[in-house]
């Protein structure tokens, strides 16, 4: 699989337009693209504004690929068109097997985490990351395990959306301190859900 994010802005007082603009434009496309299984749209306010992530998860690299002309890297949505916000560059992960969790519920908040490590330490912080995705309570409605190769390093991302049973807890700190502590860098990102959902089946 590959999950792809797409970041952004949102000038002031647009969010609503962009939300219709997205509802109106985007969705329908969503829906109908070959090989996309989930994609997610979120944001959460700044000083100027609102950051927008848009979230992609395709079933194989080839659909990912055909969507955005062969160019991963593209900034662009599926649609391909501008909806208001400002977008500014794209992340992508492969995901292995092993590495998703989907459980039923409605998600309302966006959990983007990623950290860095040398290659060939990555593996094992993979490994246990996948391994701790059967423990994660049920207010986690996805979660997805992904890496990407960056030069000499490794960025390994824990992408994943959580319930309102989640508002009392500190989302925006590491769920796994002992894992976190092992990379060089480390992010994270909370975002509240604006549009969500799955290919037409």
């Amino acid at each position: 699989m590959i999950l792809r994010v797409v970041n952004g802005r949102i000038p002031p007082g647009m969010l609503e337009s962009v939300r219709a603009a997205l509802e109106r434009d985007y969705v329908p496309v969503a829906r109908r693209q070959p090989g996309l299984d989930r994609f997610l749209t979120a944001v959460r306010p700044t000083e100027t504004g609102h950051q927008i992530a848009l979230m992609t998860v395709w079933t194989d690299l080839e659909s990912a690929l055909a969507a955005y002309g062969g160019n991963l890297t593209a900034v662009r949505t599926i649609d391909g068109v501008g909806h208001g916000e400002i977008l500014d560059d794209v992340e992508f992960y492969e995901v292995e097997t092993g590495g998703v969790r989907l459980t039923g519920g409605t998600p309302r908040f966006l959990r983007l985490t990623a950290g860095t490590v040398r290659r060939g330490l990555d593996a094992d912080i993979q490994r246990e990351l996948r391994s701790r995705l059967k423990v994660l309570g049920p207010e986690v409605v996805d979660a997805y395990v992904g890496r990407r190769v960056k030069g000499s390093s490794v960025e390994i991302a824990f992408v994943s959306t959580w319930t309102d049973g989640a508002a009392g807890r500190r989302l925006d700190e590491p769920i796994w301190p002992d894992i976190s502590a092992q990379y060089d860098a480390f992010s994270i990102g909370v975002f509240d859900v604006l549009l969500e959902g799955s290919r037409d089946r």
